[in-house]
């Protein structure tokens, strides 16, 4: 798609440099930096990729050390840990750039809250079926929290270190409902 993109504009915009199609290649155009201007949407899609080559390589690799179960835990508490370090780290420092939200390194913790309900619902199903009501509750109050305070106490801190796990945490926890949920006559 990216080469169908990087030919149309090579022909309908006069100087089109091709070189800069290779980083969209290899899906490393934000990896630590915004997105250039050239397929500006890819962004979401370079977290994504990246996030679903490194967890198994994650896995694969405590597994020399660990047992399965483990080798996925620690994964799951890197990947949670790791990106907010960078985020505050960077946010301390007052070199957070804008839009901060594309760069790769700066949100591999949003996706792994799903590997970690997915952990949760394959190795722990009683716990996380039997307390779907109660997740259900805690993560609608969640919600309405994480709202609230992303009007009201919008700061450039709750941006860079709050925001996307608190909204990460509010949807896990609405997770074991809907994984459990039945329509009849369907």
């Amino acid at each position: 798609f990216v080469i169908i993109i990087a030919v149309i504009s090579k022909i309908f915009i006069e100087g089109f440099p091709l070189k800069i199609i290779l980083p969209y290649i290899f899906f490393c155009q934000n990896l630590f930096t915004n997105t250039p201007g050239f397929f500006g949407e890819s962004w979401s899609l370079a977290i994504e990729e990246w996030f679903y080559l490194l967890i198994p390589i994650s896995i694969f690799a405590f597994s020399f050390f660990f047992k399965l179960r483990k080798s996925i835990i620690f994964t799951i508490i890197i990947f949670i840990l790791i990106s907010p370090i960078i985020r505050y780290h960077k946010y301390s420092l007052d070199e957070l750039p804008p839009i901060f939200y594309q760069i790769v390194a700066y949100r591999s913790d949003s996706i792994i809250y799903g590997v970690l309900g997915a952990y949760l619902s394959i190795y722990h199903h009683k716990w996380w079926f039997y307390n779907k009501k109660k997740f259900l509750i805690l993560g609608i109050i969640l919600l309405i929290s994480w709202k609230f305070l992303s009007i009201y106490f919008n700061t450039p801190f709750f941006k860079a270190n709050i925001n996307f796990p608190f909204f990460s945490i509010a949807i896990l926890c609405i997770i074991p409902f809907l994984s459990n949920y039945k329509i009849e006559n369907y």
